[in-house]
């Protein structure tokens, strides 16, 4: 019984550091964030770019609001929006509404992460543009989004992450879902201050990049879309992603963000810390970067979910070993009090998620429900995944180089003797 109490405390403890160390690093975030410097004159042209699916029914919509959101210097800003293999009338209603449109050409995107990497690619060969901001096509920014943006650029940045606010339905229980769910899926660093260049995560929505990061570091192996590989890789070369809290993008949309199975996020985090984490930490270490040592910790630290998920487990596993005693003097009492405390930190947390993001009255009510949803939608991520490989991929035959047609296997002549 001694040694379990042992190994308890010492998982604890584990516990312990890790939620002190988001609520400090929480706490130097909102005290810095009021230090900031005045904005500088903006100086940057910017591609807003917005990729969709037949959207004919909110596309204009869209455009309209953001042209009336925008204050910006007219002419340096410009629409763009991308067509993921739409088959209405998206394209006509956005150039009706003075945007560009780039579409596939003569090949078809596979799906919306390759729509926008295709489209970062032609527009870094231009010469036109600056950066590059994506958006979806739901989203809402604040007046002053591109004047931060562009502020943050002036002061060395090559890749921000945005402010976000949940301005979805405020009655529907899949929207709360959606709201609980991004307040607990990233991890404890996604909303730190760039005063202190820590690292910082990435979302789906709301990143800017400028023209360099895409033509030194790509947008490919890894996906711009997958935030913690496309992170860690700008790391290496000592690249940090620098947080804009004023610059706020609104989502009037409920979608939830994807949930990948567990399977499949554990052979990610895997790889990434025999790959990358010791390594960034390391060379944190030696070139005193604290952008490289934060990401590498990053790495280390499971993502907010697993952390509460993992500390209600606990309490209810040593509640049932140790009982409800309340002598402070018992070693019983005290790691079950220990727990309690580790999972209300974790909690206020979380909640404090949900005020930041504006969230709808009822994801509070929906936070119970959510660690069941979670594993549905995980199950079903399971089983997209596991269709996939099994189903059979069309053969298609080899093309010859003269002609069109199949690769025909040369005659082999005999060797007279």
């Amino acid at each position: 019984m001694t040694l379990l109490i042992a190994v308890e405390s010492l998982v604890l403890a584990g516990w312990v550091c890790l939620a002190l160390y988001g609520l400090m690093l929480s706490i130097v975030t909102w005290v810095t964030k009021r230090r900031e410097a005045p904005l500088i004159h903006p100086r940057h042209v910017f591609a807003v770019v917005i990729p969709t699916t037949n959207a004919e029914r909110i596309i204009g919509r869209t455009l309209d609001r953001l042209s009336r959101s925008i204050r910006y210097p007219h002419g340096m800003f410009d629409f763009i929006v991308v067509p993921v293999n739409s088959t209405d009338r998206t394209t006509t209603i956005a150039k009706q509404k003075g945007a560009i449109v780039y579409g596939p050409g003569k090949r078809r995107w596979r799906d919306r992460n390759d729509a926008i990497q295709s489209a970062l690619e032609r527009l870094a060969s231009k010469n036109k543009y600056d950066a590059y901001a994506i958006l979806d096509p739901r989203a809402d920014v604040s007046p002053g989004y591109l004047a931060v943006l562009s502020d943050k650029l002036s002061k060395g940045a090559k890749i921000i992450q945005t402010g976000y606010r949940f301005a979805g339905s405020s009655k529907s229980w899949k929207a709360a879902l959606a709201a609980a769910l991004h307040a607990i899926s990233p991890s404890l660093f996604i909303l730190w201050s760039g005063r202190f260049r820590l690292a910082v995560g990435l979302r789906r929505i709301g990143v800017c990049l400028t023209k360099e990061v895409v033509e030194k570091y790509g947008v490919r192996s890894p996906s711009i879309t997958d935030g913690v590989p496309y992170m860690t890789r700008l790391l290496r070369d000592d690249v940090a992603i620098t947080f804009a809290a004023k610059a706020i993008v609104y989502d009037h949309g409920h979608t939830n963000p994807p949930i990948r199975s567990f399977r499949r996020q554990l052979a990610m985090r895997w790889r990434l810390l025999r790959n990358d984490a010791m390594a960034l930490i390391r060379d944190g270490y030696e070139w005193r970067s604290g952008a490289q040592m934060t990401g590498g910790v990053n790495l280390l630290i499971p993502p907010l979910s697993i952390l509460f998920i993992g500390a209600v487990l606990l309490l209810g596993l040593s509640g049932y070993m140790h009982g409800t005693t309340l002598n402070p003097m018992s070693a019983d009492s005290m790691l079950v009090l220990g727990w309690e405390i580790i999972v209300a930190v974790l909690l206020s947390l979380v909640l404090c998620r949900l005020v930041l993001i504006r969230a709808p009255v009822l994801s509070y009510m929906a936070l119970p429900t959510l660690p069941l949803y979670v594993l549905w939608r995980s199950l079903q991520s399971w089983r997209w995944e596991r269709s996939r490989r099994s189903s059979p991929r069309p053969q298609q035959p080899r093309q010859s180089r003269k002609g069109s047609g199949p690769r025909r296997r040369p005659v082999q002549r005999r060797r007279a003797k």
